[in-house]
């Protein structure tokens, strides 16, 4: 009688002391995760949205002070030798000559361009206070505007002058209307110079 051989006892696998592998499903896991809350349309993280929060709040107080400066804008372009020049003026000012990327350049610029602004209306343009010292003025611009912005002659200002029945200068100082206008006339208007001796003179004979 032929006896089969006993089949091995099946080999149990040794403890590796790791967990056993999970398989891994497309189902989302149950665990609870904060929600992300997004700044301008975009969820970043804390970190990021902490960073974006501080720049809105930096972009907020930097509009308000522009807004001090003035609520004008403009844009120029300078070439090497006159940027030079303005860096220069800036640190007569007592500020740092400008670099480029720096922040608060516009500060500095504004500053600068009032200062400028200032000091050319003390020394070109012309504030009367009495009444014939601004009418004075007012025939320096109408005929300052026909010259420069208009671009006419002196005999084309003088015609245009009279047509209008604009009293000539003198009649500012004689009280006395008259129309005879000149060349004369017309380059004393123009001389600023002159022109602010003799509205000088009417201040004072006002006093």
């Amino acid at each position: 009688m032929v006896t089969k051989p006993k089949s091995a006892a099946p080999q149990q696998k040794k403890s590796t002391g790791m967990a056993p592998k999970v398989k891994k499903t497309d189902k989302k896991h149950n665990d609870v995760i904060e929600e992300k809350k997004p700044i301008a349309g975009i969820s970043e993280d804390t970190e990021k949205v902490a960073i974006r929060r501080k720049n809105v709040g930096y972009q907020h107080t930097r509009q308000e002070k522009l807004n001090q400066l003035g609520t004008h804008k403009i844009t120029a372009r300078l070439n090497d030798a006159d940027y030079e020049k303005l860096g220069d003026l800036i640190e007569y000012m007592n500020h740092p000559r400008p670099k480029k990327n720096e922040h608060q350049l516009i500060e500095k610029y504004s500053e600068l361009l009032s200062y400028l602004l200032i000091m050319v209306h003390k020394s070109r343009i012309l504030s009367p206070e009495s009444e014939q010292a601004k009418e004075l003025y007012r025939l320096h611009k109408v005929v300052n505007d026909l010259k420069y912005n208009k671009a006419h002659t002196n005999n084309e200002i003088i015609e245009i002058m009279k047509n209008k029945n604009e009293i000539r200068p003198k009649s500012v100082f004689t009280d006395n209307n008259m129309y005879d206008w000149n060349d004369n006339i017309i380059e004393l208007l123009l001389d600023i110079e002159k022109l602010k001796i003799k509205i000088h003179k009417l201040d004072k004979l006002d006093q």
